[in-house]
C-alpha cells in the first residue's frame, strides 16, 4: 500500500504537469506554424487589456472640457496625446471607447453567430421543412448588407448599448448558420454518426456530443473573422451618428467629431483610426491562422 501511495503521489504531479502543459504546448506549436497569427493574439490581449483597464487609468474624465488647451499637440504638455477642440484629453477618450467598441465588436459578433450556428444545426440535422424554413429566414437576412441591416433595426428601436448590440448581431446570424450547416450535413453521413443512431442515441445526444464538436473549428474561423466586421460596423453607425448617444465615447464617435478638426489637429483622427486598424487587422489575421491551422486541406502549405 505504501508503495502504491508513494507511487500515486508521484503520479499526481506529472498528471497535473501534462494537463496544463497540453495548452501551452498547443500554443507555442500555433505560434511556431503562424507567427503572423501569435502578433495578432498579442495585439488582441493589448486591446483587451486597455479596454479592461482603461478607464480606470484613464488621466481624465472623457467629457471634461479644458483640461487643456485646445488642439494642443501630443507630447507638448500634460495631455499625452494631445486633446479636442473642446480641451478633452484624447488618451482618455481612447481608453474609454475601447472598452464600448470592442465588447460591442465582440459580443454582437459572438451572439449571432451562435444564434446562427444553433439554426445551422437544426437546419442541417433535420432537413426537410425545418431545413427550408430556416434558410428562407437566412437569404432574407443575406438580402441586406451589413451595415444597411443594423441602420435598419436602429431606426426602428430606442437608440442604447442593447440596441446597438442587437442592431450588430442580427445581420452576422446567416454567417454562422451557412458555415454550420454545410458542416452538419457533412458529420451526420459519418459512421459514427450512423453508430450512435444505431445504438438507440436520441437526436439532441447525437447532435450535442457527435455533431456539434465537429462544427466548432469552422465555427471559430468564421467568428474571429466576424469580430474585425463587428468593430468596423459599430465604429461606422457612431460616424453616421447612429451608435451609442453622447457623452459615452465610442472610437467611431470620435472620428465623426474629428472630421471637422483635420486641419488643426489631425492626431484626433488619426488615433482613434489607429486603434480601429489595429484591432480589425489583429482580429482578421487572427480568424485567417486559425483556418490555415484547423483545415486539413491547408495544413503544409506555405
Amino acid at each position: 500500500m505504501a508503495t502504491q501511495t508513494g507511487s500515486s503521489g508521484v503520479l499526481a504531479p506529472q498528471l497535473q504537469d501534462t494537463r496544463w502543459a497540453r495548452p501551452w504546448r498547443a500554443f507555442r506549436r500555433f505560434c511556431r506554424q503562424s507567427p503572423l497569427g501569435a502578433a495578432g493574439v498579442g495585439i488582441i490581449l493589448v486591446l483587451a487589456i486597455m479596454a479592461v483597464a482603461g478607464p480606470y487609468v484613464a488621466p481624465y474624465d472623457p467629457e471634461e472640457i479644458g483640461v487643456g488647451p485646445k488642439y494642443q499637440a501630443p507630447f507638448a504638455g500634460e495631455n499625452l496625446l494631445g486633446t479636442d477642440r473642446l480641451g478633452r484629453d484624447v488618451l482618455s477618450r481612447v481608453l474609454h471607447g475601447a472598452w464600448i467598441s470592442l465588447m460591442v465588436g465582440v459580443v454582437a459578433s459572438t451572439s449571432g453567430t451562435l444564434v446562427g450556428a444553433l439554426m445551422g444545426l437544426a437546419s442541417g440535422y433535420w432537413g426537410g421543412k425545418t431545413d427550408a424554413i430556416i434558410q428562407r429566414i437566412v437569404d432574407v437576412l443575406m438580402a441586406f448588407p451589413v451595415l444597411i441591416l443594423a441602420m435598419a433595426l436602429l431606426a426602428a428601436l430606442d437608440r442604447s448599448l442593447n440596441t446597438l448590440l442587437i442592431a450588430v448581431a442580427v445581420p452576422f446570424i446567416p454567417y454562422g448558420a451557412r458555415v454550420v450547416r454545410a458542416t452538419t450535413l457533412v458529420i451526420k453521413e459519418s459512421q459514427y454518426v450512423e453508430a450512435a443512431r444505431a445504438i438507440g442515441a436520441s437526436d439532441w445526444r447525437v447532435i450535442l456530443r457527435h455533431i456539434a464538436p465537429g462544427c466548432l473549428a469552422p465555427y471559430m474561423v468564421v467568428l474571429t473573422g466576424l469580430v474585425g466586421v463587428a468593430i468596423i460596423t459599430e465604429s461606422a453607425l457612431g460616424f453616421l451618428g447612429l451608435g451609442i448617444p453622447p457623452p459615452t465615447p465610442t472610437w467611431g464617435e470620435m472620428l465623426s467629431k474629428a472630421v471637422e478638426d483635420l486641419f488643426f489637429a489631425p492626431v484626433v483622427a488619426i488615433v482613434p483610426g489607429l486603434f480601429i486598424t489595429l484591432a480589425v487587422f489583429s482580429f482578421s489575421v487572427l480568424g485567417d491562422s486559425l483556418r490555415d491551422v484547423l483545415d486539413p486541406r491547408l495544413r503544409g502549405r506555405t
